[in-house]
């Protein structure tokens, strides 16, 4: 009988030992779970506060930044292809002029002088 008490004994210990360690390890996951509840809390105030410097700065822009859909270098690009069109047209058309040719020859120089003035416009306007 003394053996099974003594058992029990030793058995209630390591019972209240793993109750002890089960509430520390539960105190820790509490921490735990807090500090990530506050991680999380903060997070989502920095990406409010994100959003709405985003939307001031869209709102700052002015309208003419807001339509563009090109870049700068894109506009040079449509710019020289455009004052090299019109350029290729008026030597073309002049040269045309002084060899005294049809009408009908001049015709097709209405292509590059649309294509000048379109690389031109869109440069331009930033499209």
């Amino acid at each position: 009988m003394r053996a099974v008490a003594l058992e029990l004994g030793i058995a209630e210990t390591a019972a209240a030992d793993a109750a002890a360690e089960r509430a520390e390890t539960e105190k820790l996951l509490s921490g735990v779970a807090a500090r990530r509840e506050a991680a999380e809390e903060a997070f989502a105030e920095h990406s409010r506060a994100r959003e709405e410097l985003s939307g001031r700065v869209f709102g700052a822009r002015s309208a003419a930044e807001r339509i563009a859909n090109i870049g700068a270098g894109e506009r040079r690009k449509r710019l020289t292809v455009g004052i090299g069109a019109m350029a290729a047209g008026v030597v073309l058309a002049v040269a045309l002029a002084y060899v005294q040719a049809p009408l009908l020859w001049r015709l097709p120089l209405i292509f590059l002088f649309y294509a000048g003035a379109l690389g031109i416009f869109q440069s331009r306007d930033k499209t």
